[in-house]
Parts: structure tokens; C-alpha cells; sequence
């Protein structure tokens, strides 16, 4: 089995907006134990909304803040709970 890369790019489908720059691109790291803290693995793995919402502002870049991270669209979400559900599997 070939190794996974510890981070992904992704492009989101709507720009986050910080003053005058629009985010569309994330890099998105493999979560350490560290990152995993208060997060139910198993909830991670079926992509519970709140677990997901919790580890993205600790394994994201630019570091998505907690609003950003609650007024993502729906799509966003789904593409980034894939790619975390791919890091831990």
C-alpha cells in the first residue's frame, strides 16, 4: 500500500473572504494525536459535523477560525470530512 501524503490541497467551491483576500485553496495536514484531542474518532470516521468542525480550525492552512469553519458550504465540508476520513484509514 502506497503511502498517504500528510497534507492535500483543497480547492473549495466558495471563497472564504478575509478583508480583501478570498481563500479558495486549504492545505489540509494528517491530524496528530495532538489534533485529535476532545474528537471522537469514530465520529470522525462517519463524518459527525461537530468532530469535523472541531479539528479543522488545528489542522488547516490558512487556519480556518471557528465562524469560517461553520459557514462553509455544505459541498466544502463533505470534501474535507473525505480527506480526514482518508488520513485516519
Amino acid at each position: 500500500m502506497a503511502a498517504r501524503n500528510s497534507t492535500v490541497k483543497v480547492t473549495i467551491h466558495e471563497a472564504i473572504k478575509r478583508g480583501d483576500k478570498e481563500i479558495t485553496e486549504i492545505t489540509v495536514r494528517k491530524p496528530d494525536v495532538g489534533a485529535l484531542r476532545g474528537c471522537s474518532l469514530s465520529g470522525l470516521l462517519t463524518s459527525n459535523v461537530d468532530d469535523i468542525v472541531m479539528l479543522l480550525p488545528r489542522i488547516t492552512t490558512p487556519m480556518l477560525t471557528d465562524v469560517e469553519v461553520a459557514t462553509l458550504d455544505p459541498r466544502d465540508l463533505v470534501t474535507f470530512a473525505g480527506e480526514i476520513i482518508s488520513f485516519l484509514t
